[in-house]
């Protein structure tokens, strides 16, 4: 019986490729044709960085002036472009209301419009009221002035204060809850009260922020009642 394990083809031994011999003890072994490990190299070699190649002088100052040249040329077309931008931008803002969610995207590459200019080219839209705005800037700054307008317009509190403040309200908001439903609510009523409006308070300071004004009502209401 161990005559004929031993004879199995499985319990042969494996052989070992010449590269994972020359490893030495310990290392991994690595399959045949498989990629190296992750860093790994077939020869460890020098880890030197390679400097880049310097050019000379006369040749430096060449292309120093090609460079000067090219960046001028692309400032000049995003001056043409910039009133294409906002034309696009003040059509797409036209049409986006017939196409519901999922649908504008298809409609986007059917005409080949590329999503990101498409959002840049709404942003100016909305931003702007005229081409004559935009005068004198390239893209890339009426990009960004546009972004700053819109965040300045949008105001309110940044998202991580309004997310705390949010849940500030709720809480405030069930403990006034849970004074209306008390047995006897005259005996906390200046309590609910000021409760009621520093939540009130609160939300109208956060644009965005659901007010449940029912609740609110209620808690005003119950807290003008006359003690007994």
């Amino acid at each position: 019986m161990t005559a004929a394990l031993l004879a199995h083809p499985f319990a042969q031994p494996v052989p070992v490729p010449a590269a994972d011999v020359a490893a030495g003890p310990g290392a991994a072994p690595r399959a045949r044709g498989l990629p190296l490990p992750f860093g790994a190299t077939e020869d460890a070699g020098s880890h030197k960085k390679t400097r880049r190649p310097k050019v000379p002088e006369p040749e430096l100052a060449e292309l120093s002036a090609q460079a000067q040249l090219h960046n001028q040329r692309i400032v000049e077309s995003e001056l043409s472009v910039l009133d294409d931008y906002w034309l696009l931008g003040r059509v797409l803002e036209r049409v986006r209301g017939n196409f519901p969610h999922g649908t504008w995207q298809p409609w986007l590459d059917r005409r080949h419009i590329d999503r990101t200019r498409a959002k840049r080219a709404r942003l100016l839209a909305q931003v702007f009221a005229s081409t004559e705005e935009m005068a004198g800037l390239t893209l890339h700054e009426a990009l960004k002035l546009a972004r700053l307008r819109k965040k300045a317009k949008r105001g309110g509190p940044e998202p991580q204060v309004a997310k705390k403040l949010k849940s500030t309200v709720k809480r405030l908001l069930g403990i006034v809850a849970d004074l209306i439903a008390d047995d006897s609510p005259q005996q906390y009523s200046p309590l609910a009260a000021q409760l009621a409006e520093a939540t009130a308070a609160i939300c109208r300071a956060c644009r965005g922020l659901e007010t449940p004004p029912q609740l609110v009502e209620r808690s005003l209401a119950q807290s003008r009642e006359p003690a007994s």
